[in-house]
């Protein structure tokens, strides 16, 4: 529901009539006893001067709305575009006469001599958008997000306004994020961020307004319109990203070590479950994948190379017992027809 947040004086209620009577009998008042004031003085001081009644009339009245001229400030309110200006009816206030303060809206207008004006009572109908960040939890973990509201003086209930200013935008965005943190409690991280539209619209609805309720009861609390509430983005807590990151991780590690092994990552389990393959073997194949992968998270990796050229069988027997391995299994690495060649052996730190 769009709501109509110019400001338009006609829906302000206050004296038009009573005032524009003031303003025209003051000039009026004003010509009169200026003239009444000029003709006695000039008669009674210059009364040898012909014609010296009429001229001191004609002078009195030309000072008299002079002097209203002077003052004229004091009967006309002038707002700007987007201002509003709340007054205080002193006449009232001395009479014990309630509603005391007088609001005008944008444009020219006339109001009573006697009004006082506050510069801090100058309000400036403009709308400005206040983000915030926030973090919910859901069924399975933490989300963090952030958003904006825009909200702007209610024009018709300006005392509203100036009374909790300081604290209305606060106020908001606690309330927001309550709502924002009860709405996501029974969701999971992936609803959470799918079904932002409609967690909007449930903002919506509570904070701007519907057909059945167009002024919510924070609008009427703060003399405040509230234009739109918007969540823009909802993403999993950083500890969920790094758990999620690592399930991952382990997931692909495992399948690439499979990879290395000639088998699919069910065979490899067969193979450990009946003792074919050891689980030493598993983790050198998982190691050597992440080498190759250069996922090995700062891990400084080290190799050795060993030139047995031209070694007799006793110190092939030897660099074997090093190598953990059985001699047979190191000559089917080293010898073959081409000739004895270097081994390398990948070791970790």
């Amino acid at each position: 529901m769009e709501q109509n947040l110019q400001a338009d004086d006609r829906l302000i209620t206050r004296d038009r009539v009573g005032r524009w009577v003031v303003f025209l009998a003051s000039w009026v008042l004003a010509a009169v006893l200026g003239g009444l004031v000029g003709f006695v003085l000039i008669d009674t001081f210059i009364s040898q001067l012909p014609s010296g009644g009429i001229l001191g009339m004609v002078a009195g009245t030309g000072a008299g709305i002079l002097g209203l001229l002077s003052v004229k400030h004091q009967y006309v309110v002038s707002n700007d575009t987007t201002g509003v200006l709340v007054t205080t009816d002193a006449l009232r206030s001395l009479l014990g006469k309630p509603d005391v303060n007088v609001v005008y809206g944008p444009g020219t207008h006339i109001s009573y001599p006697w009004e006082i004006r506050y510069a801090e009572n100058n309000i400036p109908v403009k709308e400005v958008a206040e983000e915030f960040t926030f973090t919910a939890m859901c069924e399975d973990g933490d989300v963090t997000g952030s958003g904006s509201f825009r909200i702007r003086p209610d024009y018709q209930k300006p005392v509203n306004y100036l009374s909790g200013v300081a604290a209305a935008a606060s106020d908001l965005r606690d309330l927001v994020i309550a709502e924002i943190t009860s709405h996501l409690a029974d969701k999971s991280i992936s609803q959470s961020s799918k079904n932002m539209e409609e967690l909007n619209e449930v903002l919506k609805d509570k904070f701007v307004g519907n057909k059945n309720k167009p002024v919510t009861d924070f609008e009427e609390r703060f003399g405040l319109r509230v234009g739109d509430v918007t969540v823009g983005v909802i993403l999993p807590s950083v500890e969920v990203r790094r758990t999620r990151s690592a399930l991952n991780e382990a997931r692909v590690v495992a399948e690439g070590a499979a990879i290395l092994l000639g088998m699919d990552e069910a065979e490899v389990k067969e193979a450990l479950r009946t003792g074919a393959l050891k689980a030493a073997d598993v983790d050198k194949a998982r190691r050597d994948f992440r080498v190759i992968s250069g996922n090995m998270d700062g891990t400084e990796v080290k190799r050795w190379e060993i030139d047995i050229s031209g070694a007799d069988p006793e110190a092939m027997k030897a660099i074997a017992a090093l190598l953990g391995r059985t001699p047979p299994e190191v000559l089917a690495q080293v010898v073959s027809p081409a000739g004895p060649r270097k081994v390398k052996k990948p070791g970790v730190k």
